[in-house]
């Protein structure tokens, strides 16, 4: 079925729901954080169920909707239904947090480091970051891509991580009321990104999904590449942790200790 959601904003938009059995489940990330093989590989494994999968993140960003105009909008509640798998959050939905569905429900948390998420989106911005089409007069994420995009080719990798720090930090503290909710498990990139049959066995688990080995095996096909070389321009550039390292030089990676302090003790990162 198609539900339709009316915005604070005044706009509007349809998304394919399709509810089942069990509660709903939420698939939660910060942009950079492997958040897009995770919700590729959790649509894989919910289609595998005949489960519906709902990439909210996605269809708003398709649609040119900033963060500002659906994060804290109670509207969007209004596309939670039991047995319904959701994806696609780059950042923290905050207006399902008082949701009693959403609190109780089984919620999967991919992070990374957010040093080299920074790093990352470097790369992405400058690169190969997709730029939604404007939906007539609403082309505001179009101009905001775009503007960063010339903002990274001419900055360098180091100017750019330390003046996106604050922001990317700010979208992982948003995350710490799910941190003390039930039925919450918090998979690190580091962890999991060179062992996705792990990460897949414990997504399908906590989500309460089959996995089969041929369904592990289809997704594996396609989501368990590592570079030969490291690519600028490609969207999976490079998987291996650690590249802030690799990147930054230490008084930068000084600046982003300093301002991504909070983020970092909130996820367990050393500095």
């Amino acid at each position: 079925m198609s539900v339709s959601i009316s915005f604070a904003n005044g706009r509007q938009l349809a998304f394919d729901v399709r509810e089942g059995a069990g509660p709903p489940c939420f698939l939660l990330s910060v942009r950079k954080c492997g958040s897009s093989i995770t919700n590729n590989i959790c649509h894989a494994v919910a289609k595998a169920n005949d489960r519906c999968f709902v990439d909210v993140g996605d269809r708003l960003f398709a649609n040119n909707f900033t963060v500002d105009e659906w994060q804290r909008d109670p509207a969007l509640a209004a596309i939670v239904r039991p047995g319904v798998v959701y994806g696609g959050f780059r950042d923290a939905p905050l207006a399902l947090f008082d949701d009693p569905l959403f609190a109780s429900s089984p919620k999967f948390f991919m992070i990374r480091d957010p040093r080299d998420a920074l790093v990352s989106l470097y790369f992405s911005t400058a690169y190969s970051h997709p730029v939604p089409q404007p939906i007539g007069a609403y082309e505001e994420m179009t101009k905001r891509i775009l503007e960063t995009r010339q903002v990274a080719l001419t900055s360098g990798v180091g100017p750019f991580v330390i003046a996106k720090a604050r922001a990317l930090g700010r979208s992982f503290e948003a995350y710490a009321p799910v941190l003390s909710m039930p039925n919450l498990i918090v998979a690190k990139y580091e962890d999991y990104i060179l062992r996705k049959p792990a990460l897949i066995d414990l997504m399908a688990r906590h989500f309460r999904l089959q996995a089969s080995d041929r369904t592990v095996n289809d997704i594996l096909k396609w989501a368990d590449v590592l570079p030969v070389e490291e690519d600028t321009r490609s969207f999976v550039r490079q998987v291996l942790p650690g590249d802030h390292l690799r990147k930054l030089d230490a008084p930068t990676i000084g600046k982003l200790n300093t301002i991504l302090a909070g983020a970092m003790k909130l996820f367990g990162y050393s500095i």
